[in-house]
């Protein structure tokens, strides 16, 4: 006899032997779920009682519809429905012994098979959330890098431009003529004709003097 507390599998749906919903291992199908009427859910779980041996259907209808009266073709039309529900087309789930009666094909799902599956979800989940982190804060560092690359081309713009500019004027400055009516010219003053007008501009004084 098995654990009446295990969770099997059966064909593609996961069942938990005491619930009445089966669901399948992809839960993204459509029909993600099953719910077993009373008389199918009496079958599946009166022959995973029995496992590993055979039920006969003596025992199956005695299990099933106890001391209600049923017609031959009760257990016969169960075990058809029961098969639809559960998508046992090839008969691999619900087996028939002849000449004997009923076993039931399933798997064990152990807890730590379950655990498993959880911890694979939440490692995985765990891995994108950091994977998305990760992405944030390298996109952050490029956006910083970016910002420092244009402001950085901005400054040598500015420089250059300000090159050109102080070469112009250092060019016009070099190229001005000189005062062309100096008369005479020392250290300290400057003697200058501005139209008839003699004047004399005294350098350390900053002072301009017209006769």
């Amino acid at each position: 006899m098995v654990s009446k507390d295990n969770t099997i599998i059966l064909g593609d749906f996961i069942w938990e032997v005491e619930s009445k919903e089966l669901k399948k291992a992809d839960d993204t199908a459509s029909d993600a779920s099953v719910i077993l009427t009373p008389k199918q859910y009496q079958l599946l779980k009166c022959l995973y009682d029995a496992c590993p041996n055979v039920l006969k259907k003596e025992e199956i209808v005695e299990e099933v519809w106890s001391s209600t009266f049923t017609s031959p073709e009760s257990l016969p039309q169960l075990i058809i429905r029961t098969r639809q529900a559960i998508g046992d087309s090839k008969k691999q789930i619900l087996v028939n012994q002849p000449g004997v009666g009923y076993s039931l094909n399933f798997k064990v799902l152990a807890s730590n098979k379950v655990d498993s599956v959880v911890s694979d979800s939440e490692t995985a989940i765990v891995a994108n959330t950091t994977k998305v982190t990760n992405t944030r804060q390298e996109f952050g560092w490029w956006q910083f890098l970016f910002v420092l690359m244009c402001l950085g081309t901005a400054y040598h713009v500015y420089e250059v431009g300000s090159s050109f500019y102080y070469a112009s004027v250092f060019k016009q400055v070099h190229h001005t003529n000189p005062y062309p009516n100096i008369l005479t010219a020392t250290d300290d003053k400057v003697e200058v004709l501005i139209g008839e007008t003699k004047c004399i501009y005294e350098k350390k004084k900053l002072t301009l003097r017209c006769q």
